[in-house]
C-alpha cells in the first residue's frame, strides 16, 4: 500500500529531528529600563546645567550653533574592582586612583559609575538604581528646553566619527555645537535623593564626563554636588 506523499515528508522531518542536536535558546536580554516620572524632569536640569556651569563653545551659548544630544542613553559598567581600590578627588575635584596594586585602566563606563560613587555618606541606593537602569542602552524620554538642542541616534552619531572622528561629525551636523550623552536618573529608595551621569565634547581635546547629584526640596530637584570623572 503506498503512502500519500505528505506522510512520507512528516514521517522524514521526524526521523531527522531524532537525530539532531537541540537548538540552544539564546539568553533573552532584559528589557530597556522604564521611564520615571521625574526622569524628563531632571535630564533638562542636566542640559540646563551644561550651557550654565560647564565650560563650552561661546556659540553654544549664544545660540549660533545647537547642541547635539544622543537619543540612546550612556550605558554604565560597575568596576569588577571597585573594592580592591579608592578612588578620591584631587584639589582640582578630578579622580584619582589609589591601591595596593595599579588597578588596569578603566574603561569610560567604569569611570562613569565610579564617579557615581564620590558621594559623602552611606546610602548609596541612587548610585546603585543609577548603574542598574543604564547597564543596558534605552531611549531617553522627550524633554522640553529654552536652550537650543536636538536628539539625534547613536548610530548616525557614530557612524560620523568612524568615518573621520570630529571634522565629519561637523560635516554630517553642521549646525553642531558639541555633543552630550546622558544616563538615566538613578533614584534613592525614599525617591529624594537622585544622580545622573553625562559626558559633553566638542572636540578631540575638549571634553568631559561628570556625575551630579540632586536632592528634591520644596517640591523641584535641585543640584547639590558634582563629581567630575575626567577632563581634555
Amino acid at each position: 500500500m503506498k503512502r500519500p506523499l505528505w506522510t512520507l515528508l512528516i514521517l522524514g522531518a521526524m526521523m531527522m529531528s531524532c537525530g539532531a542536536e537541540p537548538t540552544t535558546i539564546p539568553p533573552k536580554r532584559p528589557a530597556p529600563s522604564l521611564p520615571k516620572p521625574a526622569d524628563a524632569e531632571i535630564l533638562a536640569i542636566a542640559i540646563e546645567y551644561v550651557f550654565d556651569k560647564v565650560e563650552i563653545p561661546e556659540s553654544l551659548k549664544s545660540g549660533e550653533k545647537i547642541l547635539i544630544v544622543q537619543r540612546q542613553t550612556f550605558i554604565l559598567e560597575k568596576c569588577a574592582k571597585i573594592g580592591l581600590y579608592k578612588i578620591t578627588p584631587n584639589e582640582k575635584g578630578y579622580l584619582e586612583f589609589h591601591g595596593a596594586t595599579d588597578p588596569p585602566p578603566p574603561s569610560h563606563q567604569c569611570i562613569a559609575s565610579q564617579a557615581l560613587y564620590e558621594t559623602i555618606g552611606e546610602d548609596h541606593s541612587q548610585m546603585d538604581d543609577c548603574i542598574n537602569r543604564n547597564k543596558y542602552m534605552a531611549l531617553l524620554p522627550s524633554l522640553e528646553s529654552k536652550r537650543a538642542f536636538r536628539f539625534e541616534d547613536r548610530l548616525k552619531i557614530r557612524s560620523a566619527f568612524n568615518k573621520g572622528f570630529w571634522k565629519e561629525f561637523y560635516r554630517v551636523f553642521p549646525e553642531a555645537g558639541g555633543l552630550l550623552e546622558l544616563s538615566l536618573p538613578g533614584y534613592s529608595n525614599d525617591r529624594k535623593e537622585a544622580c545622573v551621569y553625562l559626558e559633553f565634547s566638542c572636540d578631540g581635546l575638549w571634553g568631559r564626563g561628570m556625575a551630579i547629584f540632586l536632592d528634591y526640596q520644596q517640591g523641584q530637584w535641585r543640584i547639590t554636588k558634582r563629581s567630575m570623572a575626567w577632563i581634555s
